[in-house]
């Protein structure tokens, strides 16, 4: 396992949305940023938080997943294969910070908001803010461990890596399909974004 890298900064911002799960099998999903060096930041409903157990120094794991989808047999043709699964997925284990300082909540919740909606986001009142925010429990995680884990047929050649492109095209998966068209250079190293 490793900590959290700049190379890692463009597969975060591009699939935010993690799967939360406690060291108890909780589990919940929210959109997660990089806050400073070496943290993510979320937010959860109040409620949710509840649910999870989520409190100062407790761990959880966030598990964010990228283009996946399936491989049949078939599209390894003429050689032969069993069918698979290819997929980037990026897991980060760490320590939680409950935020509980209002204006640290107030920032983290804009920041999250123009990581979401780019540099034209909508500005919502204060009044709204003030309404919702006893409601929101707004956390950092941080300590974190990474796996950086994708099977985009790697392994194989590059002739066979454009026909599971192809496939993967014809099926609608143009994200994961320039993945593995062997054309994004070295497969063996993070990220395999293009």
């Amino acid at each position: 396992m490793s900590a959290l890298e700049d190379r890692d900064r463009p597969f975060l911002a591009a699939y935010p949305f993690a799967t939360l799960i406690t060291p108890e099998l909780q589990v919940a999903a929210a959109p997660l940023r990089v806050a400073g060096e070496g943290m993510l930041e979320g937010h959860l409903a109040r409620t949710t938080g509840r649910r999870l157990g989520l409190s100062e120094g407790a761990s959880l794991l966030a598990i964010f997943q990228g283009p996946h989808g399936y491989i049949s047999a078939q599209d390894y043709a003429p050689e032969p294969a069993v069918p698979t699964w290819n997929t980037v997925r990026l897991e980060a284990q760490g320590t939680l910070t409950v935020l509980e300082d209002e204006a640290a909540r107030r920032a983290a919740l804009a920041a999250q908001l123009q990581a979401l909606e780019g540099p034209h986001a909508p500005t919502v009142s204060e009044a709204l803010i003030t309404q919702l925010l006893p409601g929101i429990v707004v956390f950092r995680l941080g300590n974190l461990s990474l796996r950086r884990t994708f099977k985009l047929g790697q392994n194989k050649t590059p002739a066979t890596q454009a026909r599971l492109a192809e496939a993967l095209r014809v099926r609608g998966a143009e994200a994961l399909a320039a993945l593995t068209d062997g054309q994004g250079g070295d497969r063996d190293h993070w990220p395999p974004l293009p």
